[in-house]
C-alpha cells in the first residue's frame, strides 16, 4: 500500500511540470498571436495616407526586418538559463551590461554615419520628412534592446511578463499610430513614431522585470565567446 501511494505521488508530481509547461506555452502562443495581429493592424492605415507614403513605410519596415534581432534573444535566453542553473549570476550581469553598452555604442557609430549620408539617403528613399530616417534608427536600437531583455526574461522563465511585453508592444504601436495618423494627420513618420512607442514600452517592461539580473557586482565580459555564440 505505501508503495502504491509513493508511486501515485510521483506521478502527480511529474505531471505538474508538464501542466505548467503547456500552460505557459499556450499563454506565449496566444500573446504572440495577439501581438502579431496588433502590429499588422498598422498596415490598415495605408488607406489614410498617400500611396507614396505607404511605399516609404514599407521601405522603412524592410530595413528594420533585416536587423538580426532573433539571435540576440536566443543567445541571452541560453546565457540566462545557464547562469541561473550554475550560479553564474555575476557573469550574466557582466554580459548583459556589456551587450547593452555595446549595442548603444554601435548604434551611435551607425547614427554618425547616417548623419554624414543623410541627404543622399533621404533623396534616394524619397523621404518627405528626414525625421522618418532618425525614427528608423531609434526603432532599430530599441528592437535590439527589446529582444535582448526578452531573451533574459525567457531564460529566467518569466513567461508571464514576456507575453505581456509582446502584447504591450502591439497595443501601444497600434494605438499610437492610429492616434497620430487620424488625429494629427501623420503619415509614414507618424506610423514609425507609433512603432517606436510600442518598442520603448516593451523594452521598459523587460528592463523592469530583469533588474535583479543586471544590477549588482559583475564579472568581466567574455566578448569573443559571446560573439561566437551570436
Amino acid at each position: 500500500m505505501p508503495a502504491e501511494t509513493t508511486e501515485s505521488a510521483s506521478v502527480a508530481a511529474g505531471t505538474k511540470p508538464h501542466a505548467a509547461f503547456f500552460r505557459q506555452s499556450s499563454w506565449l502562443m496566444m500573446a504572440t498571436m495577439v501581438a502579431g495581429a496588433l502590429m499588422w493592424g498598422v498596415h490598415f492605415l495605408s488607406k489614410k495616407i498617400p500611396p507614396a507614403e505607404y511605399g516609404v513605410l514599407i521601405t522603412l519596415f524592410s530595413v528594420v526586418n533585416i536587423v538580426p534581432t532573433i539571435p540576440f534573444q536566443m543567445v541571452f535566453a541560453q546565457q540566462t538559463a545557464q547562469a541561473l542553473a550554475t550560479g553564474g549570476e555575476r557573469r550574466l550581469r557582466g554580459t548583459i551590461r556589456a551587450a547593452w553598452l555595446g549595442t548603444v555604442l554601435f548604434w551611435l557609430v551607425a547614427a554618425a554615419v547616417t548623419l554624414c549620408f543623410q541627404r543622399h539617403i533621404v533623396a534616394n528613399w524619397y523621404l518627405s520628412n528626414p525625421v522618418a530616417l532618425w525614427l528608423l534608427l531609434l526603432v532599430i536600437l530599441f528592437s535590439l534592446l527589446m529582444w535582448l531583455f526578452a531573451g533574459v526574461m525567457q531564460g529566467q522563465q518569466n513567461f508571464l511578463w514576456l507575453g505581456w511585453a509582446n502584447i504591450f508592444n502591439g497595443v501601444f504601436r497600434l494605438a499610437s499610430a492610429v492616434g497620430i495618423v487620424l488625429v494629427l494627420s501623420g503619415r509614414a513618420t507618424g506610423i514609425m513614431t507609433g512603432v517606436l512607442i510600442g518598442l520603448v514600452t516593451a523594452t521598459a517592461v523587460g528592463i523592469w522585470q530583469t533588474r535583479s539580473l543586471w544590477r549588482g557586482p559583475a564579472e568581466a565580459f567574455d566578448g569573443r565567446g559571446f560573439l561566437r555564440q551570436v
